[in-house]
């Protein structure tokens, strides 16, 4: 045990230390140059005990093993506390424990010569151990080798609130990089989960908080892994706690559609809306501001320019709704939504557009009751407009609602 425990302490000591400063208030570290020799004078012992101690007999072999892939990954890892020994101690020490074990370092969590759920759960522990959230931006070697390591997840079993506080820390930072590199974190333990994941507490509602958070970013790239890290946990979430999470992220967004000058995000976040409306059908009707918010998205379209880029999801949203909220719809109420549609058929050139609002127009008009589509219908036969082209679309959808 002496070995074993003077091993642990070796490879303790050749990780790079916590720093002194947070790792974007200074360009130089000298931990990093401290590391570097400690490596050095440590790296030939630590390969002569991979290959004379037996790690299959000895006890606690899979944290001793967790200790070797963190140490390993971090070898590995792309960053100024890196250098090309760095590189080839990695593969040295890939070589030695292939040679005893018949497995390599990067192969260790999918294969089954050790109990790679005890390894990983093992590895992660450690982490969020060591990086926290006083100190996070502190360990930035270890950082990546989280993010490596949740890579491999796919044959796991994972706990969510063990697995992802240090992607939530991520999320939450104020560097968009760190945000990136949260969501991607995130968005790979996700698609790992299901709705029994999240029985044994509310992790999910912090998840829920951390993604709204984020959702207020003004970087598209940003806005849509937040938009898709969403979707992914509404989608998984237990019945009980559906309802109100998605109450709550339907509302988040539609304020940021209200309040949104970039089309892009607004567009993205238009398509949220329509994943929400096909999750939560009629229970979506509860939101009152919704058919405002389409309403201007519509109105904005009839910028030619602006339409290239909203109107697709403008018309999705709409579809959606139509499909799971018909019975919802009033002529009395809801008849200024008709009216952008007419000013869209007068304005757009887009054949494809065009096509699609005809569409849409014949559909809500066709839930009207017959007294209302008697109106509209008469109100389409003699309309004072010298526009030929709109005169035809019209006559078009006369002649749908006539058959």
């Amino acid at each position: 045990m002496d070995q074993i425990t003077k091993l642990t302490e070796v490879i303790n000591d050749c990780l790079v230390p916590k720093l002194a400063q947070d790792y974007d208030e200074a360009k130089n570290h000298p931990e990093f140059i401290i590391r570097q020799k400690k490596l050095k004078d440590n790296i030939h012992n630590i390969l002569n005990i991979v290959r004379d101690v037996n790690l299959k007999t000895v006890p606690h072999a899979s944290t001793l093993i967790a200790r070797f892939i963190i140490f390993y990954e971090e070898l590995k890892t792309e960053g100024p506390w890196t250098s090309i020994q760095c590189k080839q101690y990695a593969q040295s020490l890939d070589c030695a424990f292939d040679t005893v074990y018949n497995v390599s370092f990067h192969k260790i969590l999918s294969s089954d010569v050790f109990n790679a759920q005890e390894i990983f759960d093992e590895c992660i522990k450690t982490l969020h151990q060591t990086v926290t959230s006083e100190d996070f931006r502190r360990y930035p070697a270890l950082v990546e080798v989280y993010i490596s390591l949740v890579k491999n997840i796919k044959k796991l079993t994972v706990n969510p609130s063990s697995v992802l506080p240090l992607s939530l820390l991520l999320i939450d930072d104020y560097d968009s990089v760190n945000k990136m590199k949260g969501l991607k974190c995130c968005s790979v333990v996700l698609v790992s989960l299901n709705n029994k994941s999240f029985q044994d507490g509310n992790f999910y509602d912090v998840m829920l908080g951390s993604l709204l958070k984020a959702a207020r970013e003004k970087d598209i790239e940003i806005i849509s892994l937040v938009l898709e890290n969403l979707i992914q946990l509404l989608t998984i979430l237990p019945e009980y706690a559906k309802k109100p999470a998605i109450d709550k992220a339907f509302a988040t967004i539609l304020d940021q559609i209200n309040m949104e000058s970039n089309l892009y995000r607004k567009a993205a976040c238009l398509n949220f809306i329509a994943n929400v409306i096909e999750i939560q059908g009629i229970n979506c009707i509860i939101r009152k501001s919704f058919k405002t918010i389409l309403c201007n998205s519509f109105d904005e379209c009839c910028n030619e320019a602006v339409a290239e880029i909203l109107l697709p999801s403008a018309i999705e949203v709409l579809e959606m709704w139509i499909q799971h909220c018909w019975c919802t719809w009033n002529l009395s109420s809801d008849q200024k939504l008709l009216s952008i549609l007419f000013k869209l058929l007068y304005i757009t050139k887009e054949e494809s557009f065009v096509s699609q609002i005809h569409n849409l127009i014949i559909i809500l008009i066709g839930l009207c009751t017959k007294k209302e589509q008697v109106i509209i219908l008469e109100s389409l036969k003699s309309p004072d407009i010298k526009s030929n082209e709109f005169l035809q679309r019209l006559q078009r959808i006369n002649k749908d609602l006539s058959k």
